[in-house]
């Protein structure tokens, strides 16, 4: 009865309550600004204020994308744990629907991986069209399979052609495989195999631009919290020893050459090219994994992220997920995670932010659930930084259809969850140094949005990630009822938006405005006032524009979202 009351009020206030009629906080950057000082020693939190929430029907969720189905992998005799049920959603780490306490050997892993991307291409997966020439044909009555060596179709063949005259720059025309490795069908049983998979590789002069677009640019995607910069410093090198590597690197950046042109104003590279590199990255594999050595290499991971990414330009899809999720597998047969140090660390967090975005945009949980063990106070600031990804991961596994499910049957324990996971912020907010705090901006700005600027933009888009995750506390968090409650809700959400909004306005870095990209959408959804709806398209748009990711119109997604909301 309290709840439809509760209900009854809300839905009275939603038409008669605008942001004119609640109380602004002083500064929209007091909940975070931190003294001058150094960086405060772990220590226990205090609560943060009670946060209210309206029932969730209240706002439309996130995006109309049919929820993701557990597809049926082929099976195997070591697959069952991994198809283990999920604990209750109110544990510390949340449990992946594809996690468990044990999982696929590392030398299995792999295999079920490329398993994963083979047989999409072969079966012309609808979200990989640009490998649709692989047919069921190529492949009849079955799935690729690394040890019976089935042959892929050559990419110069009349189904694919090499490439389209006339529409690449003409330094980028001719698409040439670079010069391979010696990867023979018939692997001698000599040592581990290693000699057959690291060579030293000569790019062809025209693939010299793709490659440094990756170096140059992609990689600091990648490298957003990663102050080793791994994937612009070390995977390059890598990569000229190791063409499957180095064919990964070169479709992911032939791919983006497809969509931003090497100079503004230039031709873009035919898209054809990118498919090529990716087909021969796939050839490359089904060779490779022969060899165990390779199976538990950086080299092997840091072409399943990079890999990984290149799907991730398209946007969320079936297909992305099932990939994402079999760089999990790997991941997690070789213990790597958030912690391990080095290059596999790195790989761990760029796949997290991945799959962050993918699973928000499905309603899904994530697919990890590892729990991070360093205190703040051994942290640096890039540390600190990765930390509030894993916090996002929390807050979206709670917005996921499956928690929010559970947690109808039990509303006192789905609030109780709330509430920790607000803690875990105020917790992470109470140990920002200095390094995040915003810095002076001219004051005659004119913006709808008052700019926040914050150096490095890593940092700033940090800022932008926890208040993303207050946002779906916010919203999905059961609502105790009444005007009170719900106009100091309210209050918090559009103290919220507007963060996100105006770091977003200062922010010109590409990498950053990948992550800023995602937290305007889910800024977006939930904003009520037409004159910020219309500043938080531009913002949309004009990132994009920079980026060129994702390739379809987010801004366009969001309008047809509102429209659902608010039907005419």
């Amino acid at each position: 009865m309290q709840e439809k009351v509760a209900l009854r009020s809300l839905e009275l206030l939603n038409s008669n309550v605008s942001e004119a009629d609640v109380d602004r906080p002083t500064s929209s950057t007091e909940q975070w600004q931190q003294p001058t000082s150094a960086l405060q020693d772990d220590e226990d939190p205090g609560r943060p204020p009670q946060e209210i929430a309206s029932p969730e029907a209240l706002w439309s969720p996130v995006p109309s994308q049919a929820t993701i189905n557990q597809e049926v992998v082929r099976q195997t005799t070591d697959e069952g744990p991994w198809n283990a049920p999920a604990e209750t959603f109110h544990t510390t780490s949340p449990q992946s629907n594809f996690s468990g306490s044990a999982g696929y050997p590392s030398e299995i892993a792999p295999l079920r991986w490329f398993g994963l991307l083979a047989d999409d291409a072969a079966n012309g997966n609808e979200n990989i069209a640009s490998l649709s020439f692989l047919t069921e044909s190529n492949f009849p009555g079955r799935s690729l399979s690394i040890d019976e060596g089935v042959a892929l179709e050559g990419v110069g063949s009349s189904k694919y052609p090499a490439y389209t005259p006339g529409l690449g720059t003409p330094s980028l025309q001719f698409a040439h495989p670079i010069t391979p490795t010696s990867v023979p069908r018939s692997i001698p049983e000599t040592g581990d195999g290693r000699e057959f998979w690291q060579s030293p590789i000569k790019l062809q002069d025209h693939e010299v631009p793709i490659f440094r677009r990756f170096v140059n640019h992609l990689s600091h995607w990648i490298d957003m919290f990663d102050p080793l910069k791994h994937f612009s410093t070390f995977v390059p090198q890598l990569a000229l020893h190791n063409e499957g590597l180095m064919k990964a690197i070169l479709a992911l950046s032939a791919r983006h050459l497809s969509i931003k042109p090497m100079e503004p104003g230039g031709s873009l590279l035919d898209r054809t090219t990118a498919v090529q590199y990716y087909y021969e990255t796939l050839q490359y594999l089904q060779r490779a994994m022969k060899h165990e050595s390779y199976t538990r290499s950086l080299e092997l991971i840091a072409t399943a992220l990079t890999v990984s990414t290149y799907e991730m330009i398209d946007g969320a899809g079936k297909g992305w997920e099932r990939h994402l999720k079999g760089v999990f597998w790997i991941q997690r047969s070789q213990d790597i995670n958030g912690e391990s140090e080095g290059l596999k660390q790195a790989v761990w967090w760029a796949w997290l932010r991945q799959d962050l975005w993918a699973a928000f945009r499905e309603r899904r949980r994530a697919f990890s659930f590892f729990k991070p063990t360093k205190y703040y106070h051994v942290m640096d600031q890039y540390d600190i930084a990765s930390r509030v990804v894993y916090l996002l991961v929390q807050a979206v596994n709670y917005s996921s259809l499956e928690e929010s499910k559970i947690g109808e049957n039990d509303l006192a324990t789905r609030i109780d969850r709330a509430d920790t996971l607000f803690s875990m912020l105020e917790e992470w907010r109470q140990n920002l140094s200095v390094h995040f705090n915003p810095l002076p901006l001219e004051s005659n700005i004119e913006s709808i949005f008052k700019p926040i600027w914050i150096n490095p933009p890593a940092f700033g888009t940090a800022i932008q990630m926890y208040f993303f995750a207050r946002i779906l506390l916010l919203v999905h968090r059961p609502a105790a009822g009444g005007y009170i409650e719900y106009t100091e809700r309210l209050k918090q959400l559009i103290d919220a938006v507007d963060t996100i909004s105006g770091i977003a306005t200062t922010l010109e870095e590409d990498a950053a405005s990948v992550i800023s990209t995602q937290c305007l959408f889910g800024a977006g959804l939930y904003t009520q006032d037409p004159a910020k709806r219309d500043a938080i398209l531009d913002l949309i748009e004009a990132h994009q524009e920079r980026t060129g990711w994702p390739v379809s119109s987010l801004r366009d997604e969001l309008i047809a979202e509102w429209a659902k909301s608010n039907p005419e």
